[in-house]
């Protein structure tokens, strides 16, 4: 064992010695690692300004970007701000509107009323008039008065019936005229008065011009108040109608 020991120490600086040599010599291991660390430190430095100049342009884009988001923010904030400040005037314009909106449905409904109950009024004048018109002595008129006699008629018989003789006396009309084509139906006064003109070989009577005129006004308040014949159309009412429709059209088909 003690001989082992005496060899190992004498053979012990020879080693460190060759060690060494292997890797402090020209070709050791710790050279080319000095080499190469010394090669990467000197790549390092020179990019160093490389790096800090790439960094700054990072910091300003950085900067540059936090600058356009607030004042994105700013922006948005503002226009948020605007478009309530415009919903809350919408909203204040269309609540006006609507109470603009309420009170002319309600002043048109007053209005509406007030107009039908004229009607009315010049409903029941009309009758009276034509009832007195009609009931002068004629010839005809019981013969007329005969032809209306039927069993009792619902308001919607009344009125459908009132539109056919209506009509019929428009077709009589047309005839009479000579204009068998057209006859504005809203101005059956202007010509029932112009086949009452003196002038033409046939004339009908002023009377009958009359008549027919009143019988239009008559028609229209009719239609202007079908909404609620349940309340008004009597069988006076239709009976007067009827007759008169009948009275004008014979004189109109009475061309002698």
């Amino acid at each position: 064992m003690e001989q082992l020991i005496r060899v190992l120490e004498i053979l012990a600086w020879p080693i460190v010695t060759l060690v060494g040599l292997i890797l402090l010599g020209p070709g050791g291991y710790l050279m080319r690692f000095a080499d190469r660390f010394g090669k990467a430190l000197s790549d390092f430095t020179v990019a160093m300004p490389q790096l800090e100049k790439t960094a700054l342009q990072m910091r300003s884009s950085v900067d540059t970007f936090t600058t356009q988001s607030q004042q994105m923010s700013e922006t948005m904030s503002k226009a948020s701000a605007e478009v309530e400040a415009r919903v809350s005037q919408l909203a204040s314009t269309t609540l006006g509107i609507a109470s603009q909106l309420n009170d002319l449905s309600e002043k048109t409904l007053m209005i509406s009323d007030t107009v039908a109950q004229i009607d009315r009024e010049k409903m029941v004048q009309t009758q009276e008039h034509l009832a007195s018109t009609i009931d002068q002595p004629d010839g005809n008129l019981e013969q007329l008065n005969a032809d209306i006699d039927a069993p009792v008629l619902t308001s919607e018989d009344m009125i459908a019936s009132i539109k056919e003789e209506w009509n019929r006396l428009i077709d009589a009309l047309r005839e009479r005229s000579g204009n068998r084509v057209a006859v504005d139906k809203r101005q059956i006064g202007s010509v029932a008065w112009a086949l009452a003109d003196r002038r033409r070989s046939h004339p009908i009577s002023l009377d009958t011009a009359g008549l027919i005129q009143e019988l239009h006004s008559q028609y229209k308040r009719f239609i202007r108040l079908i909404n609620s014949k349940d309340e008004w159309l009597t069988l006076e009412l239709y009976n007067t109608f009827i007759s008169g429709t009948n009275k004008a059209v014979a004189e109109l088909n009475d061309r002698y």
